[in-house]
């Protein structure tokens, strides 16, 4: 199962992490912003990190297609 998905629930039409429904671009800017994806399951439980590992350059691959 892919760790990030798209999403029309709960948190609006927003590409999120999957099983966190934390939007990938804000998992994203703290990885970018240099926090440690193995950080972010101390802020975020739910955010493998796996996933937040990924989100950055998913990020980019998002901004560039369409929802």
């Amino acid at each position: 199962m892919d760790p990030i998905t798209y999403t029309s629930e709960g948190c609006g039409e927003e590409r999120v992490i999957q099983g966190a429904r934390m939007p990938a671009a804000e998992v994203a800017a703290l990885v970018c912003d240099g926090i440690e994806p193995e950080r972010i399951t101390d802020f975020y439980p739910g955010v493998s990190a796996e996933a937040a590992g990924e989100a950055p350059e998913f990020s980019d691959y998002a901004d560039s297609a369409p929802l």
